[in-house]
Parts: C-alpha cells; structure tokens; sequence
C-alpha cells in the first residue's frame, strides 16, 4: 500500500516543501515578515484531504488482499511462504467473514494513530493483539479469538 500512496502524497509533500522554502523569512523571528501562524495555515484542507485520500486507498488496499487471501486461500503469500495457513473451528477455510473479522481486528488500532499523541496505544494494541499467542492455551491470537480462526502448519 505504501506504492499506491507515494504518487498522491509526495507532490502534496513537494508544494509544502516549496511553499517552505519560498517563505522561509515568515519562520525567522528576526525577519520583518515574520509570521507565527505561517505554519499553520500551510495545513489546509487540501493537505489533510491528500492524507485521507491515501488512509483510504491503503485500507481498501489492505482489506482487499487480506480478505481475499485468508477467506479463499486461508493464507497470504507470507504464509505460504512460511507453511501455514489459517482454519476455523471445523478445520475448514475461515471464508470471507471471519476473514473479514481476522483483519478488521488489528487493522482498526490503527485508526489511533489519527489522533495526535495516541498513535502510539494503536501500535502498542496492534502488538499485544499479535504477541497473545505466546501465552493462550490455544495459541491464538486476539484476532483469530475474534474471529473463531486457528494457524495450522500447513506446507
């Protein structure tokens, strides 16, 4: 997902830095046409809908191939490559349900990182959901709990 992001945000990023640079005497205390809001009005509307535009490419993006690969295949690439592939209860692929719960579960810490100061309880979140497994009885992580799912060793 990142790929997809890089031609929406980097022109955005590229006219902040351009706008920086032509103005930099607002930012010096010293200069007469020094401004203290200057940077503040950088952050327009324009710059935060570029941000968003790429938050929702790159969840679709990571939903897509999530969903499809665990509900179809019951694994990504990185599982085959590794040999495993997630069940649930019966044994059976989770399908696109549980697929879908499997990945909205960690997927959603990461709406914490949006809000300023907090980004870091998502990814903190975002590691105890995974590192669960190294004391559940069934060795299980939170979102394979929620989604009723199990990773076998499947090569």
């Amino acid at each position: 997902t990142t790929l997809i992001a890089i031609p929406i945000v980097l022109p955005t990023i590229g006219d902040l830095v351009r706008e920086i640079d032509a103005n930099s005497d607002r930012l010096d205390p010293n200069s007469p046409a020094y401004d203290p809001d200057y940077l503040t009005t950088l952050f327009d509307g324009q710059f935060f809908a570029s941000l968003a535009l790429v938050a929702v490419v790159s969840l679709a993006i990571s939903a897509a191939y999530w969903i499809i690969a665990i509900g179809r295949f019951g694994r990504t690439v990185g599982g085959l490559a590794v040999g495993v592939r997630a069940i649930d209860v019966n044994g059976a692929l989770p399908g696109y349900g549980r697929a879908t719960v499997r990945w909205a579960v960690p997927a959603s810490t990461n709406l914490l990182g949006f809000i300023p100061f907090v980004g870091f309880v998502g990814a903190l979140l975002q590691l105890l959901i995974y590192l669960w497994m190294l004391w559940d009885p069934q060795r299980q992580g939170l979102h394979d709990k929620a989604a009723g799912t199990y990773v076998i060793l499947a090569r």
